[in-house]
């Protein structure tokens, strides 16, 4: 982590870790997040100031919800990572509804962003790489759909690309 990072940890660690710090460094994250989304250190305080506050990952989801929004941050890695932080945060804490709330996200996201790998792994990381629990699901019957259709294309791309050969007589 970047000696930056280190000193603000430590500053807060010797303020006692109070909940105003610790909401202080999420507000200040989301401003340099805003700015740049993929800084990897905000995100990992982010996540060091949520464990520590012991709660907000529901609100983390939204946060990281909103940043998708922009175009720009589609297929932005780091903020499916960190939705799933919090995904797992809110589910050991007993809310499941989140699950079925996150593959609904997942979808709209595949169904605009059909070949951006982010939203395919973040939805098998919800199932645990569950396929068969993934595909009980009722609303993936669309997402196996547009999987096939992708396969088909990229199949069909293939054949078009190689070389024919000659018809030996």
């Amino acid at each position: 982590m970047d000696s930056t990072w280190r000193e603000r940890k430590s500053k807060v660690e010797e303020l006692g870790s109070t909940e105003e710090a610790l909401f202080d460094e999420l507000k200040y994250t989301a401003k340099l997040l805003h700015k740049d989304s993929r800084n990897k250190y905000a995100w990992s305080h982010r996540q060091w100031a949520l464990e520590k506050l012991g709660r907000g990952y529901a609100d983390e989801l939204g946060f990281c919800n909103q940043m998708l929004k922009h175009e720009h941050n589609a297929h932005n890695r780091l903020i499916w990572d960190q939705k799933f932080f919090a995904v797992q945060k809110c589910l050991t804490k007993g809310m499941t509804i989140i699950r079925s709330c996150e593959v609904n996200v997942a979808m709209h996201a595949i169904l605009d962003y059909p070949e951006d790998e982010n939203p395919w792994r973040y939805l098998r990381l919800l199932y645990k790489n569950d396929m068969k629990a993934l595909a009980r699901h009722e609303k993936t019957t669309r997402i196996q759909e547009i999987r096939q259709m992708l396969y088909l294309q990229k199949e069909r791309t293939l054949c078009k690309t190689m070389p024919k050969q000659e018809e030996k007589r």
